[in-house]
């Protein structure tokens, strides 16, 4: 089988607190973080809203990191140079306001650095404190932009937590004659997914998937990192039909930064019909026309803005869908922004260079 999982089922209580604990955070930390009064809610007759977003370097380490070969392997080294700095909080603020207008029961993030990380975001915010459990196995990428799931504690659910970080493969170029193979991680992050129960069934109403695609950036003989990127859409496809035979009944979503346009990109194709977007399956009084689907704005030098849909939330089996939205961001009086059109717009006005995606649905 291709898949290679490690599989733990857990009430979501225990496994928020093995999470907080492999991230070395304080007992007291740890106990805040897990005070609930869980309530189960029944899925029957209630609508569910789901975030997708890349919330870019939620980091607290300071350093920098050096590229050691060709399959993104990197070293990190202390010093200042170059380094990695906390993420600003005009853009913290930013994203807490974001949240806490939203207050999504489901939410993928990506660029996320740890459980710390992510857990200080929501807990220093007394409008979110106490509110989510936390899910975040670090993965591949060497810079700690991991993927993490966050669930409202008050819905009740239990989760198993799956990962692929350990699935590899062999990539195949010619250099100045000769066929170079370089063997490593497939998935540059990894493909976390949750499953989620409802207390009592061994069957999972949902499952997760979460995508941090791998980067545009050039490597030897792979321009954009094109070939990796492909390689890692048939994966994901191949899991996903393995997840299908094995919970046939359950919703499956597939979301985060695809980091390829999925509006025109053939590196998608494995997925394509596999699992539609739900932004071509949401009723067509509601469907965003095709150009404005835009969730990332790139600003290259000296060179012509770039606006494309990076990101993308995928869905089979829900029972309805309700809202396809790319939310956008507000000003100082509640009004949308405009899309920006330089880099110091879009630094100074946003708190990341991707827009969050929100779904409405029922199971």
């Amino acid at each position: 089988m291709l898949s290679n999982r490690s599989l733990v089922l857990f009430p979501a209580i225990i496994l928020s607190l093995l999470t907080c604990l492999t991230a070395g955070a304080s007992a007291l930390q740890c106990r805040q973080a897990l005070r609930s009064d869980v309530q189960t809610v029944k899925i029957e007759g209630r609508r569910f809203t789901f975030m997708a977003w890349n919330l870019k370097n939620v980091f607290t380490y300071q350093g920098k990191f050096e590229r050691e070969d060709g399959m993104n392997n990197m070293r990190r080294a202390e010093g200042p140079e170059g380094a990695i700095r906390p993420k600003p909080m005009h853009e913290v603020r930013a994203v807490r306001d974001m949240l806490a207008r939203k207050m999504p029961d489901f939410a993928v993030f990506t660029e996320i650095e740890n459980v710390f990380s992510l857990r200080r975001l929501l807990e220093e915010d007394p409008r979110l404190q106490g509110q989510y459990h936390v899910f975040l196995k670090e993965g591949n990428d060497p810079r700690g932009i991991d993927i993490a799931f966050i669930v409202k504690k008050e819905l009740g659910f239990n989760y198993k937590l799956d990962t692929h970080k350990d699935m590899t493969w062999t990539d195949r170029y010619k250099k100045e004659g000769k066929t170079i193979e370089e063997t490593g991680p497939l998935f540059s992050r990894d493909l976390p997914v949750l499953k989620v129960y409802q207390p009592g069934s061994d069957q999972p109403a949902m499952i997760i998937m979460g995508n941090h695609a791998k980067s545009q950036r050039d490597r030897e003989g792979d321009p954009n990192s094109t070939r990796w990127r492909m390689r890692q859409y048939e994966a994901i496809a191949e899991i996903l039909e393995s997840y299908k035979a094995v919970s046939p009944n359950a919703a499956i979503i597939l979301a985060g930064d695809m980091n390829t346009d999925v509006r025109t990109s053939n590196e998608i194709k494995p997925i394509k019909t596999l699992i539609p977007s739900i932004y071509d399956i949401i009723d067509p009084a509601k469907k965003i026309p095709m150009k404005d689907r835009v969730t990332h704005s790139f600003f290259p030098w000296k060179g012509n803005p770039r606006y494309s849909q990076l990101d993308d939330i995928r869905a089979l089996g829900l029972r309805e869908l309700f809202e396809a939205q790319i939310l956008p961001f507000l000003d100082s009086k509640g009004q949308p922004l405009p899309r920006p059109k330089n880099f110091k717009e879009r630094e100074s006005q946003q708190p990341s260079d991707h827009s969050p995606l929100w779904m409405e649905f029922a199971l």
